[in-house]
């Protein structure tokens, strides 16, 4: 730990001597102002209605938590620019304890608060725990195999969310379908056009002019813009802070400490410990978002991140919080992201936001409240842009057709219904297209008759030409890869395609297969009764075992016989095709009960006298060959 804090402040150090140094200042700036108020709405959210008079206290419980996690992921995260924040989709699970805990309200008001606050607690201790194991164990890998589409779908709906939440920032209302008459008239228009205007000139010309100057530049003149037009219409500055043009809400002085030890003899154990299901069901969700979100800013940022560590640093961070009654969380997609946008890949921006956060912790946030809103909606916006355009602009030419299908499609459902519907949606869908892909790969090496390819075995020049006139009726198959419900469903229709030619014996050697499902089973048992039906003999050579004790289980009665090789099948079909027994005891999937072992005597030198000993050379007397077919010579 340690040498990691020194090797952390080696690089802040030489990040400081950098051009990273004034984007860093600004975008840092940004994050802590946005960790701030969306810390605030999170404990407005957790302690409403009949809580609400605790919303004050319960925000320093969130800036607690934020501040924790800025500290965390600041000294031990893989992401440069990371930002970490107590999360939305916990929130939301956790409003249903809130009516729960104001039941208490007609006993003691310090009880209600307090026993909120432990299961707030109890929340984050499950998901640090959670968190702590997936890393600890490497669990963390097995989540890679979302499909990347899925991924990209989720940064689309993103953006498409962080376009409707800036609209919502910069106007003061959000947008939804009943109140779209609303952003019509004049205060929303002046309200809404100069900062839509901003967030579009902004992505238009960084896309043009990608330096990363040009953001922080960008910024001070729309400050600037802004005091100036307040100037120009001689109002007051209470005036436009109460219609929402200047940021309002931000505690005046310092939110810690929140509680003392005293207060927690008030908690109601038994209430809280009913909340474990509950707390479950945040860990989840919460495993989910930081899977999303971190797997986002892999891809969107194109950086290797070792999942596990995250999960390991953000645990032991959720453990902490948890201790001061935080929410859970987790890395932020859209604030990391916002880092990368500017060219302000370092350290150095989680400095100054998690300064600022701490500040208001400790302090008050009196200076936050100088800064135009509707400019902290417009690097929504013009995030969101980004995320749009990459996703669902740029990509029609780069992806398969199906593939931006689905992109489009998960950016929809997400757009409608949410991140977990989309997300779930776009795993089922991508799971039918796989199937539908894969079904669609040959499981066939290679196919042959017994006039291409027969067995090494030395035969009569009758039954060489036999087997060259009788070649043909032999069909064979060499299966290769995994073999599944819509490969092996397929191959069988194939085969039973090729049946109508008059076949009488058929070939399947299974030497490069690597493995089955159930399904694959009854088709290939579905096939054997076919042939079966045909009167047409099966040989199967390298069956697998588990696939050979199926079908002898379930196979009785059909014309099979299992070999060991595709040489043996090949003798045996040769026999069978020159008009001898196959040698099996009977038709039916069983082996040939085993005959006698044949054996042949080595005898060496014998001493004299020795008449009628045989003795054993090299240890060995005699060479057992199970069936004659498999003797050399």
């Amino acid at each position: 730990m340690t040498e990691r804090k020194f090797s952390v402040l080696a690089e802040l150090a030489n990040d400081l001597a950098s051009p990273k140094v004034l984007p860093a200042l600004f975008t840092g700036a940004i994050n802590g102002t946005l960790l701030v108020l969306i810390s605030v709405s999170f404990a407005a959210m957790i302690f409403s209605g009949d809580m609400a008079g605790f919303a004050t206290r319960g925000a320093g419980l969130t800036l607690f938590g934020t501040g924790v996690m800025g500290v965390a992921v600041l000294l031990l995260s893989g992401i440069k620019c990371n930002v970490a924040i107590t999360q939305d989709a916990p929130t939301a699970t956790l409003v249903a304890a809130t009516p729960i805990a104001a039941t208490l309200l007609q006993h003691s008001g310090e009880a209600a608060f307090m026993t909120l606050t432990a299961i707030l607690f109890l929340s984050s201790l499950v998901t640090g725990i959670a968190y702590l194991l997936i890393g600890r164990y490497q669990l963390a890998n097995l989540f890679r195999f979302v499909p990347f589409p899925v991924v990209g779908g989720f940064l689309a709906g993103s953006g498409c969310l962080l376009i409707h939440g800036g609209i919502g920032v910069i106007c003061g209302l959000t947008p939804t379908l009943g109140n779209l008459h609303l952003f019509l008239s004049p205060e929303m228009l002046w309200k809404g056009v100069p900062g839509l205007v901003f967030a579009l000139l902004l992505f238009i010309l960084m896309q043009r002019y990608p330096h990363y100057l040009f953001l922080p530049m960008a910024l001070v003149a729309g400050v600037a813009g802004y005091y100036s037009a307040f100037a120009l219409s001689g109002r007051p500055l209470e005036a436009f802070r109460k219609s929402g043009l200047l940021i309002s809400g931000v505690p005046d002085g310092g939110l810690w400490p929140v509680f003392s030890f005293d207060s927690l003899a008030a908690i109601h154990w038994e209430l809280v410990f009913r909340h474990t299901p509950l707390a479950l069901t945040v860990a989840l969700i919460s495993t989910l978002g930081m899977l999303l979100n971190t797997s986002g800013i892999e891809v969107a940022a194109a950086e290797d991140i070792d999942l596990n560590r995250e999960f390991k640093t953000l645990g032991a961070a959720n453990l902490v919080a948890g201790l001061g009654g935080s929410l859970p969380g987790y890395s932020a997609l859209s604030l990391t992201m916002l880092g990368v946008k500017t060219g302000a890949v370092t350290r150095l921006c989680g400095v100054v936001s998690t300064t600022m956060v701490c500040s208001v912790l400790f302090i008050g946030g009196w200076l936050l409240t100088w800064f135009p809103t509707p400019l902290l909606g417009s690097l929504l916006v013009l995030l969101g842009l980004f995320f749009f355009w990459d996703w669902l602009v740029l990509t029609v030419t780069k992806m398969p057709f199906l593939d931006y299908l689905l992109i489009l499609f998960i950016t929809l459902t997400i757009v409608w219904k949410g991140f977990l519907p989309g997300v779930a949606v776009g795993m089922a869908a991508s799971l039918m297209i796989f199937v539908f892909r894969f079904s669609r790969v040959s499981p066939i090496h290679a196919v042959f008759d017994l006039r291409q390819r027969h067995s090494r075995k030395q035969r009569s020049v009758p039954d060489r030409h036999l087997l060259a006139m009788e070649g043909e009726s032999a069909l064979g198959f060499e299966l290769t890869g995994y073999l599944f419900f819509g490969s092996a469903s397929a191959f069988v229709e194939q085969v039973r395609g090729r049946l109508a030619d008059p076949v009488r014996l058929l070939f399947l050697d299974f030497r490069r297969v690597t493995g089955f499902d159930i399904s694959a089973d009854n088709n290939f048992q579905r096939l054997l009764q076919i042939t079966a039906k045909a009167g047409i003999h099966t040989f199967l050579s390298h069956c697998p075992p588990a696939l050979e004790q199926s079908l002898c289980r379930q196979g009785e009665g059909l014309l099979a016989w299992p070999a060991k090789d595709l040489e043996s099948a090949l003798e045996r079909g040769g026999r069978t095709a020159a008009g001898q027994s196959p040698r099996a005891s009977r038709p039916g999937w069983r082996r040939p009960a085993q005959r006698p072992f044949r054996c042949r005597r080595r005898r060496n030198d014998a001493a004299p006298g020795a008449a009628g000993m045989v003795r054993i050379a090299g240890g060995k007397g005699l060479r057992l060959w199970p069936d004659p077919l498999l003797r050399p010579g």
